[in-house]
């Protein structure tokens, strides 16, 4: 089953100490809530419009307590190093599949960049702009996407 909640994968313990709900200016401008749970949405689209309301001082919640989900994702942070696991890449145009094992997964000029040994031997190192990323997770496994048509699709295989 496909969990399409963003970011459910940050714990309790996280918002409570990075995201400061309820803490006024403290709290993180990044922290969002929907029937999911939360989310966070630093790096994205709508990080960026928050960024805006912030530097207008139009909102209540300031803070930029932590790099993001993106951040502690490529910290090995969130749910573990990912050097040395497995890896699923997928493009849809054109159709391109392959199997490889993490090196790196950095954030670069606005892009996240994943470096893997790739199975068929391929030396390429596909990216992905923050502002069109979406996460979620499949069992165990946790999948990043391009929210374009046609955009890559990473599957990590922590476990």
């Amino acid at each position: 089953m496909t969990t399409k909640t963003k970011w459910s994968f940050l714990t309790k313990e996280h918002i409570d100490k990075f995201c400061r709900p309820g803490k006024g200016k403290e709290t993180c401008r990044y922290l969002t809530m929907s029937s999911d749970g939360w989310g966070c949405e630093k790096g994205t689209s709508l990080g960026r419009h928050l960024d805006e309301r912030v530097d207008a001082n139009t909102m209540n919640a300031q803070g930029n307590n932590c790099p993001g989900a993106i951040g502690l994702l490529c910290e090995g942070k969130l749910i573990g190093d990912l050097k040395g696991k497995k890896v699923f890449h997928e493009e849809n145009t054109p159709s391109f599949r392959v199997m490889g094992t993490v090196e790196e997964l950095s954030i670069d000029n606005g892009m996240l960049c994943l470096k893997a040994k790739w199975g068929d031997g391929s030396d390429f190192t596909p990216s992905i702009a923050l502002g069109y990323i979406s996460v979620c997770r499949n069992g165990g496994n946790v999948i990043v996407s391009a929210t374009f048509p046609g955009g890559n699709t990473w599957t990590f295989y922590p476990n």
